[in-house]
């Protein structure tokens, strides 16, 4: 034992079939189309994050909820329904002032620390919000 401290490693194969299905679902969500240049991401926001390699090319998106863009994503379903893990996804939620920044060194949490900008085809501005 090595490190116990170090997660589980699972991984699924894809066939071919699910490729076309993910690009599909790529292609529906938006993730092709330019991404929200300037939208603010911080720590505390719930949001999803795609970087993806087409044919040698690279596209970047950011999706923020609750937005209609993020409504209308399709590719979470199909990547959810892929995961063997069991773990839930931390469901998208309005959260109170308490429940962002309740956790605090003590208890092993510091609240959300960072925000993010997205770019052209990337984040940038990696800041504290403090």
């Amino acid at each position: 034992m090595t490190a116990p401290w170090q997660g589980t490693v699972d991984s699924v194969p894809l066939t071919g079939a699910d490729l076309v299905s993910l690009d599909k679902a790529l292609a529906e969500s938006g993730v092709f189309r330019p991404a929200p240049k300037g939208l603010l991401l911080r720590g505390e926001d719930f949001f999803w994050i795609v970087g993806a390699c087409i044919d040698g090319t690279f596209h970047f998106n950011a999706f923020k909820w609750d937005s209609a863009a993020f409504a209308a994503l399709t590719f979470p379903r199909l990547l959810l329904a892929w995961d063997p893990t069991g773990v839930p996804l931390n469901p998208p939620r309005s959260l109170s002032p308490f429940d962002i920044y309740r956790q605090t060194a003590s208890d092993g949490g510091s609240g959300p620390t960072y925000s993010l900008t997205v770019g052209d085809n990337g984040l940038f501005g990696v800041k504290p919000l403090f």
